[in-house]
């Protein structure tokens, strides 16, 4: 969250910037390195902004799904052992793939 709450700061400043230039006298009004290089970085901080709200998303949903399945675990706890359903081999398997699955978002 600190790092989507710098990149909306940065992208205040970047803005405002473009503002500032875009109200320059229409003699000074003009398209140059300057003006690019503020557009690309606006066009940057935007897109990492999104990047890092999908990214947050995608973590809240991983941490409700691990909440979930610790709840569970210890609902069963006790009898867990002497479940033979099948039950605590799905429940594993299904654990296995958070595992996996945390790894991933994790390493990206």
């Amino acid at each position: 969250q600190r790092a989507a709450g710098r990149k909306i700061a940065l992208q205040i400043v970047a803005d405002k910037r473009l503002d500032l230039r875009a109200k320059r006298p229409p003699s000074e009004n003009v398209q140059d390195y300057l003006q690019d290089a503020l557009e690309r970085e606006r066009d940057a901080l935007t897109g990492a902004k999104d990047m890092l709200g999908t990214r947050m998303q995608e973590g809240q949903e991983l941490l409700e799904h691990l909440k979930s399945a610790s709840v569970e675990l210890t609902h069963n706890r006790h009898t867990l052992h002497l479940d033979r359903s099948g039950k605590p081999y799905q429940f594993l398997d299904s654990i296995r793939v958070l595992e996996g699955e945390a790894t991933r978002f994790f390493n990206e």
